[in-house]
């Protein structure tokens, strides 16, 4: 298993989430197999995506 770390800057979480959940088919197809969201805590607008991949090469394929 392969993991991908991701900090976002979002505008506004609820609004990001909903896309982030709508692409969670996708995602699964590209091989991304778990993931985690975080927020930070001091800075509502920083989101971590954190997540385990089939492959580093499928998730950079996504990615791209």
């Amino acid at each position: 298993m392969q993991y991908v770390l991701i900090i976002h800057e979002v505008e506004n979480y609820e609004a990001w989430k909903q896309v982030f959940d709508a692409a969670a088919d996708i995602r699964r197809e590209a091989g991304e197999r778990t993931y985690q969201i975080l927020k930070y805590q001091s800075d509502c607008h920083k989101v971590v995506h954190f997540s385990a991949w089939t492959s580093i090469e499928a998730a950079k394929k996504f990615f791209e």
